[in-house]
């Protein structure tokens, strides 16, 4: 995560990752519950199909394909295991101070409040959740990678 040190984010891209971070965790709950609901049960349905014609129906299978090409799951699910990657690789104190910013909704703390909370300066929490969201803009592809 070095090379992040230097890289300044267009607003845009700054305001995305945020995004992201904020809603990370409303991103698993709901891509868990979509796939759920899409999935008709757990056991496989292989038959006849009813309609005489011969044809076999694989509703379960169907359905996993259809979760498999869903643009909206594969984008988040990118999204979710991108910012799972960036937190694990993150140091200790980095991943605090994300939490403390951007991933816990109840009680969300500035980022100058956050460097009060764990003992630092202002510009070192800046610094390290710039560079953190640098990190996070590469693994998701919006910056490359030098």
């Amino acid at each position: 995560m070095s090379n992040t040190a230097k890289i300044k984010l267009a607003p845009q891209i700054k305001m995305w990752c945020e995004w992201h971070l904020i809603n990370f965790r409303k991103y698993k709950k709901d891509i868990a519950s979509y796939k759920v609901d899409m999935i008709p049960s757990a056991i496989a349905n292989y038959g006849i199909s009813p309609r005489g014609n011969g044809a076999f129906t694989r509703t379960t299978e169907q359905t996993t394909l259809h979760i498999l090409a869903d643009r909206y799951v594969v984008e988040t699910q990118v999204v979710i295991d991108s910012v799972e990657f960036v937190l694990n690789q993150l140091e200790p104190d980095d991943r605090e101070l994300l939490e403390m910013v951007y991933l816990n909704p109840n009680n969300r703390f500035t980022p100058e409040g956050a460097a009060i909370q764990l003992c630092m300066s202002k510009s070192t929490a800046y610094r390290r959740i710039n560079n953190a969201l640098a990190f996070l803009a590469m693994t998701l592809g919006y910056i490359p990678v030098a």
